[in-house]
């Protein structure tokens, strides 16, 4: 059995049209933060991957920034992206040069932690030497500390210079700021109160924005459509379309309390967002002044089609393809008219119509109370998601049949048997249970075994009792003794 932990991948970025440059760690075993980074270069064409750098022990890798110059070479020679920027939990910054798969510079660890940084899309060049054999590439780096320090880095060629300090022009607050993007001459900043900062480069002005009751911001990206300057703004429980340009908020979308956003990017204008319930939601961008048209609209968002699903008689042709899909999902749950004898349609065939119409619509709710409905008046048992409205007696079967199963998996620790103890119990095993204490290497476990094995009826037992629990006692686990007490006499 491999025991390796797997590793955490916590960053991916394009490195051309046809590579990929990821990150990832393996967490370490014991409670250093020192892992092994693992930075590859993939080609998604062949799914070939080299090893960008060695490993050796140092904190997580925590973000990869690439270059954005881009030139047309052939397929042959695909590298349009020149540098990536490597930043690291609690190491110094690093700057690779991808085609040559070098590092050009690894700053002083005097140097403070990084917070985010940013390269330029408009402020670099192309120079071509000797002769037109050699290409050299001039980029610019903003980068953010964790003090709120700008610090602007040139490269050019293999050669990286020193990182100066520049005035941000951020008014003194309280808040830090958080995370910088950078499109043409607007390098924008945002800070854990919610606060965004616009600096126009190329008029040297910075325009700030507040925002406490959206939360902290977590993300910013600037569209990526040519001399557009939309900027997406990721709070925890909202996202915020900005006019970069006039420092307007065009659109924002909210999520209920129950879910949060974990992750932003943009297509074209429209946010493509990562939820906390693993979930990805696409959000299209329309214009406030824009008309929305019934033939835009999704059949499944369309109110007149799926009201025109609850009735069987002529359906428009424009509402064909969505009973279409309604036969379609009854055919995958076997559910077919059935014709009384007199040659309608039997009350409970209704019932499973709408059970197969909200599972159409993704109505969990009601998708679920029909599955009920129709488990009650054909007398049949309902799925097993649904095994608390089982019988009493099924519902104990499945109990012991799953607490069989999970008391046979390996490597049971002390909390999960804890667990399957107390549910053995409950289920009146209490053979189980003490098979689960006495194979734990615990001195307490086999204590709690002789108190559920011991006969409190026998008045022999009950010195040993005593003897028991006055040891667990001792041994602070006063808490156990009346727990299984409890248990035993339940």
């Amino acid at each position: 059995m491999n025991n390796m932990p797997e590793p955490y991948f916590w960053c991916l970025e394009w490195a051309n049209a046809y590579s990929l440059i990821s990150a990832a760690y393996t967490d370490s075993l014991t409670t250093s933060p020192v892992v092994r980074n693992d930075v590859f270069i993939t080609d998604i064409m062949t799914g070939e991957s080299k090893r960008l750098r060695p490993e050796i022990d140092e904190t997580p890798v925590e973000m990869l920034r690439v270059s954005y110059y881009q030139k047309t070479f052939s397929l042959e020679e695909t590298f349009y992206s020149c540098y990536v920027a490597i930043g690291f939990r609690n190491e110094p910054l690093e700057i690779w040069h991808l085609k040559s798969m070098r590092l050009l510079r690894r700053m002083s660890r005097a140097c403070p932690v990084i917070v985010d940084m940013a390269w330029s899309s408009k402020h670099n060049t192309m120079k071509t030497v000797s002769s037109g054999s050699e290409v050299v590439f001039r980029e610019n780096l903003v980068v953010l500390d964790q003090d709120c320090h700008l610090y602007h880095v040139v490269v050019k060629g293999l050669h990286v210079r020193d990182g100066k300090e520049v005035s941000s022009q951020w008014k003194s607050g309280a808040a830090s700021m958080k995370c910088l993007v950078w499109k043409d001459d607007l390098l924008a900043t945002g800070d854990t109160s919610g606060r965004i900062g616009i600096w126009d480069l190329e008029k040297r002005q910075c325009r700030q924005v507040g925002g406490a009751f959206r939360g902290s911001i977590l993300k910013m990206t600037f569209s990526r459509l040519n001399g557009d300057h939309t900027l997406a703004v990721l709070h925890p429980q909202m996202v915020v379309l900005w006019d970069a340009d006039q420092l307007t908020v065009m659109q924002h979308y909210t999520l209920g309390t129950s879910r949060s956003f974990v992750d932003l990017d943009l297509c074209g204008l429209s946010p493509i967002l990562l939820c906390s319930d693993n979930s990805f939601r696409y959000m299209p961008v329309v214009s406030p002044n824009e008309a929305i048209y019934s033939k835009n609209i999704p059949l499944l968002l369309n109110s007149a089609a799926v009201q025109s699903l609850n009735n069987e008689e002529e359906t428009p042709e424009a509402f064909k393809p969505l009973h279409d899909l309604l036969s379609a999902v009854c055919d995958t749950l076997n559910e077919k008219p059935e014709l009384s004898a007199s040659g309608a349609v039997c009350p409970g065939y209704q019932v499973k119509r709408y059970r197969a119409l909200n599972r159409l619509l993704g109505n969990k709710w009601l998708y679920n109370f029909w599955s009920i409905a129709e488990s009650v008046l054909n007398d049949s048992q309902c799925s097993s998601h649904l095994f608390l409205f089982w019988s009493k007696e099924l519902i104990n079967l499945r109990s012991e049949l799953l607490l069989s199963c999970m008391m046979n998996l390996p490597d049971l620790d002390s909390e999960q048997i804890k667990t399957l103890v107390h549910r053995a119990v409950i289920l009146k095993k209490r053979d189980w249970a003490i098979q689960l204490l006495l194979g734990d290497d615990c001195r307490p476990s086999a204590l709690k075994a002789c108190l559920l094995a011991s006969d409190a009826t026998s008045e022999n037992a009950q010195s040993i009792i005593k003897l028991v629990a006055t040891n667990l006692i001792a041994s602070s686990c006063i808490t156990v003794v009346a727990k299984c007490s409890v248990m035993k006499y339940a």
